[in-house]
C-alpha cells in the first residue's frame, strides 16, 4: 500500500459516518412526523446512491494514484538504485580472473562513486527494497571477510616462498659459482608472479618460468620440487582465500539476477 491510502481511507470513513449520521436524522424526523414514509424511503434512497456514486468514485481516484505511486516507485528504483548497483556487481562479476591471480575481487570502499551514492544517501533504507538492503549488507560482510583471508593468503604465501627459495642455490651464468638461497630469497622477495603461482590450484608452469632468470643458469633443488613445497604450505589458506572469494562472486550474481527479476516483473527487491 502506498503512503496516501491513510488519506483515503479517512474519506471513506467520513462517507460512512455521513452516512450513518443522515439516516439518523431522517429516521428521527420520520419519528417526529416531519417526514412521511414515502418521502423518507425516497430520501433514504438518493443518498444511499450519492454515497455509492462517491465510494466508486473515490475507489477509481485512489486506484489511479496507486498506481501512479507504483510507476514512480518503479522508475526511481531502476534509475536511483538498481541501475548503479547493478553496474557494479557486473564489475565485480568481471573479476572473476583474480582468483586464480591472488588479486582482490571487489573493495567496498573503492567501489564506484554511483554505488556509494546510494549507499550514503540512505536509498536502501525504504521498507519496499528491504531484500536489496539485506543481500548488500551480506556481501559487504563477505568482502570484509574476504579480505581478511586475502591478507593471510598473502603472508602465508611470502613465507612459503622464502622458504621454499631459502633450501636452493643456483649457478651463476658469468661466475659459474653457486649462490645461497638467501640471495635467491632477496631476489624474488617481492616477486608477484610466484605468488600468483601459489594461488592458482596449478600453477607449477608460472612457478617455473617465473624463477628463470639471466643470471643463473641452474637451480637446486628442480624449481617444481620447491613448487610443490611452498603450494602444499599454503594448502589450507589458498583454499579459504578462494572460498571467499567465490562467496564475494556469488552473492554478487545473486544480486545482479535479482535487479533483473525485478526490473523484469515490476516488483519490489
Amino acid at each position: 500500500m502506498t503512503e496516501a491510502n491513510p488519506f483515503f481511507r479517512t474519506i471513506g470513513k467520513v462517507l460512512v459516518f455521513t452516512l450513518i449520521g443522515m439516516i439518523v436524522l431522517l429516521v428521527t424526523a420520520s419519528a417526529s412526523g416531519v417526514l412521511d414514509t414515502a418521502e423518507w424511503y425516497s430520501t433514504v434512497f438518493n443518498l444511499l446512491g450519492l454515497i455509492f456514486v462517491g465510494l466508486i468514485t473515490l475507489m477509481g481516484v485512489a486506484a489511479a494514484h496507486e498506481m501512479e505511486e507504483r510507476a514512480r516507485q518503479r522508475n526511481e528504483d531502476r534509475t536511483r538504485v538498481f541501475e548503479p548497483v547493478r553496474r557494479e556487481m557486473e564489475t565485480i562479476l568481471h573479476k572473476e580472473h583474480e582468483i586464480d591471480e591472488g588479486g582482490w575481487v571487489w573493495s567496498a570502499a573503492h567501489a564506484s562513486e554511483d554505488f556509494q551514492q546510494v549507499m550514503a544517501r540512505g536509498l536502501l533504507q525504504v521498507p519496499h527494497r528491504g531484500r536489496l538492503r539485506a543481500d548488500i549488507e551480506e556481501i559487504r560482510r563477505l568482502e570484509r571477510e574476504f579480505g581478511e583471508r586475502w591478507s593471510a593468503f598473502h603472508n602465508a604465501g611470502g613465507k612459503a616462498i622464502g622458504t621454499a627459495l631459502g633450501k636452493a642455490k643456483a649457478l651463476l651464468r658469468d661466475a659459474e659459482t653457486w649462490i645461497s638461497g638467501e640471495e635467491i630469497v632477496t631476489a624474488h622477495r617481492n616477486d608477484a608472479e610466484l605468488l600468483r603461482a601459489l594461488a592458482a590450484p596449478d600453477g607449477k608452469d608460472r612457478w617455473v618460468q617465473g624463477l628463470r632468470s639471466p643470471r643463473w643458469v641452474e637451480i637446486r633443488p628442480d624449481p617444481a620440487e620447491l613448487y610443490a613445497e611452498a603450494h602444499a604450505a599454503v594448502g589450507d589458506v589458498r583454499e579459504s582465500y578462494r572460498s571467499s572469494a567465490r562467496a564475494v562472486l556469488d552473492q554478487a550474481r545473486k544480486i545482479r539476477d535479482g535487479i533483473d527479476r525485478a526490473t523484469e516483473s515490476g516488483k519490489h527487491y
